[in-house]
């Protein structure tokens, strides 16, 4: 199939057109050239699949195993706005408010313990300098007051790590040529004391 012209090679496009006939939504939306890719072949198709299903190996197969497994779940991630308070004011005030600080999370048990959090449990994160770990399950978090008025920063942990990785320092220049709405901007400014 990969040699056919309206491929040309692309073997890429060929796991796009395979996956949108057997799992996705069909190939409604596909030009004529790329459909007939595909129709010359459905049979050959269809048996292969329903081959590799009789042998445990199809995409039913597969479904059903992955519905089997654990669903991982991320946490929520919160940045302390050290533009607005520090870090120790921001643990004063939650452990007032009844949240369970429970230290730093374990780089070798993360999934697990994360995965076991309850919503007043918060964790702080290994790597990233405040960064708060929040159950994944917690509800309506976004209308907290901190986050409401911006003293926690709802904000991904791989949206944190540009910023804390290149660490600014106070006074420098730094351009922030990513996408919108501004996290990363914020947290280096935060790095930089709003200096810079």
């Amino acid at each position: 199939m990969k040699n056919d012209p309206n491929i040309q090679g692309s073997v890429d496009l060929l796991y796009v057109l395979m996956y949108e006939t057997l799992v996705g939504s069909g190939l409604n939306r596909c030009s004529q050239e790329l459909k007939s890719v595909i129709s010359r072949r459905i049979q050959k198709i269809k048996d292969v699949e329903k081959e590799l299903e009789s042998d445990g190996k199809g995409i039913k197969s597969i479904k059903e195993a992955d519905e089997g497994q654990k669903k991982i779940q991320i946490p929520r991630y919160a940045r302390i706005n050290t533009l607005l308070w520090t870090a120790e004011e921001a643990m004063k005030t939650l452990e007032s408010e009844e949240w369970k600080l429970l230290g730093a999370a374990s780089v070798d048990q993360f999934a697990e313990v994360v995965g076991k959090m309850k919503e007043d449990e918060i964790y702080i994160d290994p790597h990233v300098e405040n960064l708060l770990i929040f159950a994944p399950n917690i509800q309506n978090f976004h209308e907290y007051w901190m986050v409401e008025q911006r003293y926690l920063i709802l904000q991904d942990k791989a949206s944190c790590l540009p910023a804390f990785l290149l660490n600014p320092r106070p006074g420098s220049q730094v351009f922030d040529t990513c996408a919108a709405p501004g996290m990363k901007t914020s947290h280096a400014a935060a790095i930089m004391d709003n200096q810079g």
